[in-house]
C-alpha cells in the first residue's frame, strides 16, 4: 500500500515531468519573464508578499535555504588586497568548477532570453554543477561539458564584464525538473548581466528579509583617486548602496561586491577592496546545508 507521502511524491513527479522546463516549452516559459520580473516587487505587498515568498521557498529561514553569493569576475577591475594570500573571486569559482564531478552549461540564459537582451549574447548560458543537473541535459536545455569547457565559459563571461552568482534556489531546482531528492545536488553559477538578471534588476525592490539571502563573499567597492562624483556608479548600483559627496562617494554595507559600479565609472576611480575575511571555498558560505557537487561514487 502506498503511503500518503508516496502518493504526494508521485503526483509531484508527474507534474514536474509535464511542466518543468524543457527544450520544447523553453520559449513559452521565457514569455513569462516580465511577470516573474514584476512579481519581485509584489513581495513587499502586505497581502500578496507572504504568499509569493512561500511559493518561492523564501519564507522560513529555518527550512528555506535558497541563497546566493556574488563574485566579481571582471578581470579589468582593480582589486586592493589586505593580505598577500587572499583568493580572488574568479579563482574561487574556478576552484569549485574543478571540484565538481558533473557539470552542464545551459544552452541559453533564461534572463537574457526572457528580456530579449541586446547587450550580451543570449546563448552564453549559466554553468550548473552537481549530479542533480543531469536532468537538464536529458530535457534538452543544457549540454554536458568537461571541466575545461566550463572554465572557458567562465572566462568568456569574465572578459565580457559579467557578474558571477553562486546560487542555490529551491524553486529554480523544481522548475528545472530536478527531483526533490536531488535538490541539494546542485550549484548554479549564473553569469549575469546588469540589464537582464532578475536579481541585479530587482535587489532594490526586494523586501529586506529576501535581499539578505544574497550577499558578497567579502569584497566591496570603494572610491579611489580621480572620483569626480559624476553619479554613474550610484545610478548603476543594483543595491542603491552608493551615495554621492562633492568629490567622492560613500559605499554602504548594502554593497554586494558585484563590481558593476567600477565597470561603469568613466574615471576608473572605483576599486574593489576586501571588506571581510575570505573563506576557503564558495561552498563554505552556504548556511543551512552544503550544496553537493560531487558524485557519491
Amino acid at each position: 500500500m502506498v503511503s500518503p507521502r508516496g502518493i504526494k511524491k508521485r503526483i509531484e513527479k508527474a507534474l514536474q515531468e509535464r511542466y518543468a522546463i524543457n527544450a520544447q516549452n523553453w520559449n513559452r516559459y521565457t514569455r513569462f519573464f516580465p511577470a516573474i520580473d514584476g512579481s519581485v516587487k509584489l513581495m513587499t505587498n502586505p497581502v500578496l508578499g507572504p504568499t509569493l515568498k512561500k511559493m518561492s521557498a523564501l519564507e522560513n529561514p529555518t527550512k528555506d535555504f535558497s541563497q546566493g553569493y556574488i563574485l566579481t569576475i571582471n578581470r579589468d577591475l582593480t582589486y586592493a588586497k589586505r593580505s598577500k594570500n587572499v583568493v580572488f573571486p574568479i579563482t574561487m569559482v574556478q576552484r569549485v568548477i574543478k571540484q565538481s564531478t558533473y557539470r552542464v552549461i545551459m544552452n541559453r540564459c533564461f534572463c537574457r532570453d526572457g528580456n530579449k537582451c541586446r547587450e550580451y549574447p543570449r546563448d552564453l548560458g549559466c554553468i550548473m554543477l552537481g549530479e542533480g543537473t543531469r536532468v537538464l541535459a536529458q530535457r534538452g536545455v543544457a549540454r554536458e561539458v568537461t571541466t575545461k569547457e566550463a572554465l572557458d565559459q567562465l572566462g568568456k563571461a569574465a572578459d565580457m564584464g559579467l557578474v558571477a552568482m553562486c546560487l542555490w534556489m529551491e524553486w529554480e531546482a523544481a522548475a528545472m525538473g530536478i527531483s526533490e531528492e536531488e535538490h541539494h545536488d546542485l550549484l548554479e553559477i549564473c553569469l549575469c548581466c546588469p540589464c537582464c538578471c532578475l536579481g541585479l534588476r530587482n535587489f532594490k525592490k526586494m523586501p529586506s528579509d529576501v535581499r539578505q539571502r544574497f550577499s558578497s563573499i567579502g569584497w566591496k567597492a570603494a572610491s579611489g583617486k580621480g572620483c569626480v562624483s559624476c553619479g554613474m556608479c550610484a545610478a548603476s548600483c543594483p543595491m542603491g548602496a552608493i551615495s554621492l559627496g562633492s568629490d567622492s562617494i560613500t559605499v554602504s554595507d548594502e554593497c554586494i561586491g558585484c563590481g558593476i559600479c567600477a565597470s561603469s565609472c568613466p574615471q576608473n576611480a572605483i576599486h574593489m577592496v576586501q571588506s571581510a575575511p575570505i573563506k576557503k571555498e564558495i561552498l563554505d558560505y552556504f548556511w543551512g546545508f552544503r550544496p553537493n557537487i560531487r558524485s557519491a561514487v
